[in-house]
């Protein structure tokens, strides 16, 4: 598990070509604890993982491999979005499922396993207006 953190955390670092040192001074830790979460000595804490998240714009699952994309490669070729990460965005479903390869543990998704939801989602919908 650590070692996820450490591997994803340098390669973000790298990512921005810091050094470790650069990337302590911006996250005001010692420069020994980023070398120690790198090595999967150690794990940062939640206000950590916040931390980073929010100076490398991108979702706490990311750095800790949590994540829908299939490795971090994927999501540093992803083009990067100039709003904080942490704002929520409304975003319409049908173009959300149509517009990205889906992935959930692992594996893809593949159009009608999509219809399905989409169609699952219509039927939950559904039921709210029942209800009201």
């Amino acid at each position: 598990m650590s070692q996820t953190y450490g591997k994803n955390i340098k390669r973000l670092r790298t990512s921005k070509g810091w050094t470790q040192k650069e990337l302590a001074r911006k996250l005001y830790k010692a420069e020994s604890t980023i070398g120690m979460w790198e090595q999967g000595r150690r794990e940062p804490d939640y206000e950590s993982l916040k931390e980073i998240s929010a100076l490398f714009n991108v979702p706490v699952d990311i750095i800790i491999g949590n994540n829908f994309f299939s490795d971090l490669d994927s999501f540093l070729k992803q083009p990067l979005n100039q709003e904080p990460i942490n704002e929520l965005k409304e975003a319409n479903l049908d173009e959300l499922l149509t517009s990205f390869k889906i992935v959930y543990q692992g594996q893809t998704l593949d159009r009608d396993e999509i219809d399905e939801i989409l169609d699952f989602a219509r039927f939950k919908l559904s039921q709210r207006t029942e209800k009201n």
